[in-house]
């Protein structure tokens, strides 16, 4: 989607492991590799955003995706039994930066794990290319990997390490 604000956008990104390898999906448009993700619409809540633009972007669904929730930010019990509610995951990091020199992403940074590696498709146009990145990967030159995509990247690859 496109921006939806002149000054300032949010956006989800999902950091997402199998085995020692972590995805990364190739955008047409700016001629680089993120993770798969994108800007929340309006009226739309972060986790709603996160799992529309990983399905998108990779034909992956919620159902296929374990969460990594390093703060264990979901209550065991219902909290909202009183109402209609829900807990939403709290992010691993969020950061700012510019995409312009007058526009700035707010970015929510997730990270999962996979069991079964499977034919990853996508219905975004810009989305050309799907790779599964090891930490060796990350650091080869031909890929001219962001900083901030390495560090995140390289950070899903370590966590999953001490998880699985």
């Amino acid at each position: 989607m496109a921006h939806t604000s002149e000054k300032l956008d949010y956006t989800v990104s999902a950091f997402i492991v199998f085995k020692n390898t972590v995805l990364l999906i190739y955008n047409e448009q700016y001629k680089a590799w993120f993770p798969p993700g994108g800007h929340i619409e309006k009226d739309e809540d972060l986790e709603d955003a996160l799992y529309r633009e990983i399905n998108e972007e990779t034909g992956l669904k919620k159902g296929d995706l374990n969460l990594i929730d390093i703060r264990d930010s979901i209550p065991d019990e219902n909290i909202f039994s009183d109402m209609d509610g829900r807990s939403i995951v709290t992010p691993t990091f969020t950061d700012a930066h510019k995409t312009s020199s007058t526009h700035t992403h707010i970015a929510f940074r997730f990270f999962f794990t996979i069991k079964n590696k499977q034919k990853l498709t996508s219905e975004d146009e810009y989305v050309t290319k799907h790779n599964w990145f090891s930490l060796k990967d990350l650091e080869n030159p031909k890929y001219n990997l962001r900083d901030h995509v390495k560090y995140y990247a390289s950070f899903a690859l370590n966590l999953t390490k001490t998880k699985t």
